[in-house]
C-alpha cells in the first residue's frame, strides 16, 4: 500500500477554516494531519490565504471547489460594482441588462476581444452568487407607515439582543473646511459634485454608540493621498483616506468596517451597526463581531440618530473654531492663515471630542432608540429629550457666542446659516460607468506602482493657491520653549470655578 496520504477535495469554506486555525497558532503539520492532507497542500492554502479569503468574502461561494477567475477580471469587477450600486437603489437588473453593461465596460477598458455570451453571464452569476428574482413594488419615497413599522417592530427586535453601549450608528457629512462666514452664501445649497468648490470640501464619517459612551475616531476623506501639509507629519489626528471626489465609496466603507470588526472581535464584543441605505454602503459578508443593518430607504431624516443632531452639533463646534481662528487673526492684526486639511482634521477632532455623551444619547432617543428596548434596559435609563434638539446644548458655549457675534452683524447671514451651509454636500458615490472604470484603473495602477515615489501626489489645493510650503519641523529646543510659554500663559490666566473647586 502506498504511503501517500489520501487527498480530500476542499471547498472554500473548509480552506478558510484551515487558514483560521493556522492564524490561531496551530502548526501546519497538525492541521494537515487532522484534515488528512499533505503538508504541501496546507502550505499552499496558507500561502494563498489572501486570495482565498477575498474570494470567499466577495461571492459567498462557500461550496466552490476551485478558485476560478475571469479572463477579463477588470470587466467583471466593474460590472459587479455597477450591479451593487443598482441594487442598493432597488433598481431591477435583468440578465440582458447585465450583458449590455459588461459590453459597455469592456469597450471602456479597451478589451476588443471580449464577448459577453450567455456562458459568461452564467459563470459571472455563479462566481458572485447572484440570482434573479421578480421585484415586487417600486422604489419610491418612504412613507410614514414604513417609519412607524421600523420603530414599532423592526428596531425593538434588533435592540433586544444588544446593550446600549454596543449599538452604533454611522453616517457621513460633507464639510467645506475652509469656508469663512463671508463665503457662506456662495456655498450654501451647493451639491458639490465637482469643480472649484469640490476642492474646498472633505467628507467626515461620524460614528457613536447609543449611550454616548463611545465616539469612534472620525474618518476623514480628502482628494489627495499626500497633501503638502502632511509633509514631515508621522501621526494624523484622525483616520484619513482619499479619492478624487473626496466622498465615501463602497470600498472605503468596507475597509473601514472590516478594520472595526477586527477591533471589536479582539474586544470580544458583539456590536449592532446601523447605517443608511445608499450605494456607498454595500452589504458585507462574513463580519465576525458586527451585525450590519440598513435603515429603510429615504428615511434617514426620521430614523437616523446622526441626523437628529449629532452631525449638526459637530459642525456648530467646528465652525466656532474656524470663526475664533479668524477673530484671533483680526485681534492680533496678523494675516489669516488659510486652513489646510491638517488644520481641519485637528479642529474636527477637537469639535468631535466636545460633542457630549448627553447630546449623542438624546439624538438616539429622538430616533426611537429607547434604552428599555435594549438587553437589560429599563425606562429610567432613557435620557430626557428636549422638545427640540438644540444646535449646541453645552452650558459654557454662551461665552463663545459673544465674540463670535462680531462676525455676524444683523444681515442676511446668521451663525446657523454658516454652520449649515454644507448640509446639501454630496458625500456618497453614485458612480457612472466612466467613474467605475476610472476607479478600477487607478487602483490597479497604484498597486502596480506601490514602490514609486509619491512626491508627484503632493498636489493639495495649497499648490493651486500659491500658499507657502509645509513648515519645517521644530527643533527640540523650539518645542521646549513653546511648552514653557504655554505654561506661563496658563499660570497667568484667571482660575475657573471648576479649578478652584
Amino acid at each position: 500500500m502506498s504511503g501517500k496520504r489520501k487527498q480530500t477535495s476542499l471547498d472554500l469554506a473548509q480552506k478558510i477554516v484551515i487558514i483560521n486555525e493556522i492564524e490561531a497558532g496551530k502548526k501546519q503539520a497538525a492541521v494537515a494531519a487532522a484534515c488528512s492532507l499533505s503538508k504541501q497542500t496546507v502550505n499552499s492554502i496558507w500561502q494563498n490565504r489572501d486570495k482565498l479569503r477575498q474570494a470567499y468574502e466577495s461571492c459567498g461561494g462557500s461550496h466552490r471547489k476551485r478558485l476560478r477567475t475571469s479572463a477579463f477580471d477588470d470587466v467583471e469587477e466593474a460590472v459587479l460594482k455597477w450591479f451593487a450600486v443598482a441594487r442598493s437603489q432597488n433598481l431591477p437588473v435583468s440578465g440582458p441588462l447585465l450583458r449590455e453593461k459588461a459590453q459597455e465596460f469592456a469597450k471602456l477598458l479597451n478589451h476588443d476581444t471580449f464577448q459577453c455570451s450567455g456562458g459568461w453571464l452564467d459563470r459571472f452569476r455563479t462566481r458572485h452568487n447572484i440570482v434573479f428574482r421578480d421585484i415586487c413594488g417600486e422604489a419610491a419615497a418612504v412613507d410614514s407607515d414604513v417609519c412607524d413599522t421600523w420603530t414599532a417592530t423592526r428596531l425593538p427586535a434588533l435592540l433586544s439582543s444588544y446593550a446600549p453601549c454596543d449599538v452604533f450608528n454611522a453616517d457621513e457629512t460633507g464639510i467645506f473646511y475652509r469656508m469663512l462666514p463671508d463665503k457662506t452664501m456662495c456655498f450654501k445649497g451647493d451639491s458639490c459634485h465637482g469643480g472649484k468648490q469640490s476642492k474646498e470640501r472633505i467628507t467626515a464619517m461620524v460614528c457613536a454608540n447609543m449611550d454616548g459612551s463611545e465616539k469612534l475616531p472620525l474618518l476623514v476623506i480628502g482628494k489627495f493621498e499626500r497633501p503638502r501639509c502632511f509633509k514631515n507629519v508621522k501621526t494624523l489626528p484622525v483616520t484619513y483616506t482619499f479619492n478624487k471626489k473626496a466622498w465615501m465609496t463602497s470600498s472605503i466603507f468596507e475597509d473601514w468596517l472590516r478594520k472595526l470588526d477586527k477591533r471589536f472581535k479582539a474586544q470580544r464584543r458583539r456590536v449592532l451597526m446601523i447605517v443608511d441605505n445608499c450605494p456607498a454602503h454595500p452589504k458585507i459578508s462574513n463580519l465576525e463581531a458586527i451585525t450590519l443593518v440598513f435603515l429603510p430607504p429615504n428615511a434617514t431624516s426620521r430614523l437616523q440618530p446622526c441626523d437628529m443632531g449629532i452631525i449638526k452639533n459637530l459642525k456648530v463646534k467646528y465652525r466656532k473654531l474656524v470663526a475664533q481662528r479668524l477673530l484671533n487673526s483680526i485681534d492680533t492684526m496678523t494675516t489669516f492663515q488659510e486652513i489646510n486639511i491638517l488644520d481641519a482634521m485637528q479642529m474636527l477632532r477637537s469639535a468631535w471630542r466636545d460633542v457630549t455623551s448627553q447630546t449623542v444619547a438624546n439624538c438616539f432617543h429622538e430616533a426611537g432608540f429607547a434604552n428599555r428596548l435594549c438587553k437589560g434596559g429599563n425606562d429610567a435609563a432613557d435620557p430626557p429629550v428636549p422638545e427640540t434638539l438644540d444646535d449646541d446644548d453645552d452650558d459654557d458655549d454662551d461665552d463663545d457666542d459673544i465674540p463670535l457675534a462680531r462676525l455676524f452683524p444683523a444681515g442676511d447671514v446668521t451663525f446657523n446659516d454658516y454652520a449649515a451651509a454644507d448640509d446639501a454636500v454630496e458625500t456618497c458615490e453614485e458612480p457612472s460607468a466612466s467613474d467605475i472604470v476610472e476607479e478600477i484603473v487607478a487602483t490597479r495602477s497604484a498597486n502596480n506602482a506601490a514602490s514609486v515615489d509619491n512626491s508627484d501626489n503632493e498636489e493639495d489645493d495649497d499648490d493651486e493657491r500659491g500658499t507657502a510650503a509645509a513648515a519645517a519641523v521644530p527643533s527640540t529646543s523650539d518645542a521646549m520653549t513653546a511648552i514653557d510659554t504655554l505654561r506661563r500663559f496658563l499660570y497667568a490666566a484667571p482660575a475657573s470655578d471648576t479649578a478652584q473647586e
